[in-house]
């Protein structure tokens, strides 16, 4: 079954109203018209700012105000249905004394696994590195352990140095992750450089770079991105100019005025 905020968004396209011009009318704020649609009636802190709002709604779209708000308490009945028809499963309380054992024998067998892995490291050691132990140490700390005394004095320690055979004299590769703006240039030609801001409302735009979309769809306030592209960028539609701002190259860009705010098909910088 179709819900309301579907049948009042489809009954306001059918009109060619936007968003924007039902809360001229209206003195709703976009947002809240925004969300209505969508299905997000929760916004309202009670049920009766939401009757006011469905009434007053569906007169300015011509609907029968009645109708919607059985149909919008229908709706909610049946989530409310459906949501008690969902079984919930007790919680069942775990067994320590049955898992504690199994707990105990993982975590034998990982730390028997991490002292076997560290001797076998131990043992391999690391390639071209040699470790030398001078003879006169290794006579007294013998001595020590077969006679279990303490020896008045050790020689020095072991000594570890690289073997020059396995030193190769090579300088590191570093990669860039993003290629220089020079590179750029000569692959593709001249960049030009598109900032996009919104604010105050949300709107609804579609802007491309030759037959690369670029954005398309609700953009809301605080939205905020840049462009670089060597083709020109277009407007294919844009539902209010005053609610967002455009810079080419750092230069403001001067949107075409029409009566109700809308833009289609202007290419930025042809009139530049």
């Amino acid at each position: 079954m179709e819900r309301i905020g579907d049948r009042l968004r489809k009954r306001r396209e059918e009109l060619g109203f936007t968003i924007n011009d039902m809360a001229r009318v209206t003195r709703f704020r976009p947002e809240t018209i925004m969300a209505v649609e969508e299905g997000r009636v929760g916004i309202f802190p009670a049920e009766a700012y939401l009757k006011a709002f469905l009434r007053a709604y569906a007169n300015r779209l011509g609907l029968d105000a009645d109708e919607i708000v059985r149909e919008q308490k229908s709706e909610e009945e049946r989530i409310r249905d459906a949501i008690k028809g969902i079984r919930v499963h007790p919680r069942r309380d775990l067994n320590l004394r049955k898992i504690l054992p199994w707990l105990a024998a993982v975590a034998a067998i990982v730390i028997v696994a991490a002292i076997l892995f560290g001797r076998f490291l131990g043992d391999r050691g690391l390639p071209g590195v040699v470790t030398e132990t001078p003879v006169e140490r290794v006579a007294v700390i013998a001595d020590s352990l077969e006679t279990g005394t303490e020896p008045e004095s050790i020689p020095a320690e072991p000594v570890t140095r690289v073997e020059e055979s396995v030193v190769e004299d090579t300088e590191p590769v570093v990669k860039d992750a993003v290629p220089d703006e020079t590179a750029a240039v000569s692959a593709f030609g001249p960049l030009s450089k598109l900032e996009v801001a919104v604010s105050g409302w949300p709107i609804r735009a579609r802007l491309r770079s030759g037959d690369s979309v670029l954005v398309e769809g609700w953009l809301r306030p605080g939205y905020a991105d840049t462009f670089y592209c060597a083709q020109p960028f277009v407007i294919d539609y844009l539902t209010d100019r005053d609610a967002v701002s455009l810079t080419l190259d750092g230069n403001p860009v001067e949107l075409p005025m029409s009566r109700d705010k809308q833009i289609s098909g202007f290419e930025i910088g042809s009139g530049q």
